[in-house]
């Protein structure tokens, strides 16, 4: 693992929350903060991927949606699938 040395202002809330996840689960700090950015780069991706697809449903889409779903009784009933 390549490492850069750089300096980050921190609050002292998140300099205590860093040390003691750091001792907690016995790692160094670096290992926990790129976990943390990790963990975060992951939550920010799904939750635009989320959001896109729930823009992303235009007035066509939900008739054709809506078209789609009127088939689900097909005329067929009581046989089970």
């Amino acid at each position: 693992m390549e490492t850069v040395a750089t300096n980050v202002r921190v609050t002292q809330q998140a300099s205590k929350i860093l040390s003691d996840l750091s001792n907690h689960l016995k790692k160094p700090k670096a290992q926990v903060i790129e976990q943390a950015l990790r963990d975060l780069e992951e939550r920010v991706f799904w939750q635009e991927v989320h959001d896109a697809y729930a823009q992303a449903e235009s007035e066509e889409m939900k008739r054709e949606r809506e078209l789609w779903d009127t088939t689900v009784g097909d005329g067929i009933e009581g046989e089970e699938w």
